[in-house]
């Protein structure tokens, strides 16, 4: 099942390439024996009227190609949280027919739907699923989302745990997507232990990012460890 969806996606991506290739060669012969033929009125207006439908199946094509893209990013059902249900579950494979030959990327993307759509004991399959694969390219995205879902639900009280496995998180390198909420997470967490240089670090690292209660804590870490000057910046420039 899943390898029948890849190479449907696949053979659909050929089709509208042909088809885009067709109608830019087609135009092009139309310009050209236009421009070798003597223009009188009829053949100018064949000409415009050719265009136009030319330029019109190109959008329409753009579109096509736009929204194959979409259906196969991860970084787009990442990034956007409004999309509507009904689009989630057009894009959803059922849990059954999803096994460890699935490649990386719609893997990656199932995770992403099935926690749009809260369906959390499918999600914490797919994300061992995604563990047993050894894929590592979403690795800290996955990571992540099983951090915010199910580690911190029922570690909250161990700070020091949280702390442990967030920085496991947050050392992983070469990622195709680095959460900024998992980073965040992290500078609270170092709030929270009293390791206020290091919590700096990263909420200034990631500054652009803050929330107004971020904003509000970081003010008052300034505050206690006697950054006076930056702490009245932020109240100036950023909250009031």
């Amino acid at each position: 099942m899943v390898l029948l969806l890849k190479n449907k996606n696949e053979n659909k991506v050929y089709y509208i390439l042909k088809k885009l290739i067709l109608f830019i060669m087609f135009f092009l012969i139309i310009i050209w024996a236009n421009i070798k033929i003597e223009i009188n009125t009829i053949k100018f207006l064949s000409l415009i009227s050719t265009f136009y439908f030319s330029i019109d199946r190109i959008f329409s094509i753009s579109k096509e190609v736009t929204q194959l893209i979409k259906s196969k990013s991860v970084l787009y059902y990442y990034e956007h949280e409004n999309i509507p249900k009904k689009i989630l579950l057009e894009e959803v494979i059922e849990i059954k027919y999803i096994d460890k030959e699935i490649d990386e990327v719609e893997l990656v993307k199932q995770i992403i739907l099935f926690q749009r759509l809260n369906l959390n004991d499918e999600l914490l399959k797919l994300i061992n699923i995604y563990k047993k694969s050894k894929y590592t390219k979403y690795l800290q995205l996955v990571e992540s989302i099983e951090y915010f879902i199910f580690t911190k639900l029922h570690e909250s009280r161990n700070k020091k745990s949280l702390k442990k496995k967030l920085k496991k998180i947050i050392n992983l390198k070469n990622q195709k997507i680095n959460p900024v909420e998992i980073f965040l997470e992290y500078a609270y967490i170092l709030f929270e232990l009293n390791e206020y240089f290091e919590s700096i670090k990263y909420y200034e690292e990631y500054f652009e990012y803050l929330s107004k209660e971020e904003l509000l804590r970081l003010c008052e870490i300034y505050i206690m460890v006697n950054k006076l000057d930056k702490a009245q910046e932020i109240k100036e420039h950023f909250i009031l």
